[in-house]
């Protein structure tokens, strides 16, 4: 099984089209090279990034106190399943 770490990155004001874009051109790398999962982590209070998130098909899957980032910050652990069929083809 292949195992791969993405790191994505982006700010509240760039969370528009070209965000999703990115985030679904990741995805469609991610299937070509045989990824099953895909988690990434946002903070509880950023609305905005887990409506984006839940609307991309992430679901939660764990949420923390913050102890254990950086910004000692409340943030949710968010899971995508890839199946080969939605590469497209």
């Amino acid at each position: 099984m292949l195992h791969s770490t993405t790191c994505l990155s982006w700010s509240e004001a760039e969370n528009d089209l070209n965000s999703e874009d990115a985030l679904l051109s990741s995805l469609a790398e991610a299937v070509a090279e045989s990824i099953l999962t895909v988690d990434l982590w946002t903070f509880q209070r950023n609305a905005g990034a887990r409506r984006f998130y839940e609307r991309n098909g992430f679901v939660a899957m764990e949420f923390t106190d913050g102890a254990s980032n950086e910004e000692r910050e409340p943030d949710v652990r968010y899971r995508r399943s890839i199946r080969a069929s939605a590469a497209g083809g």
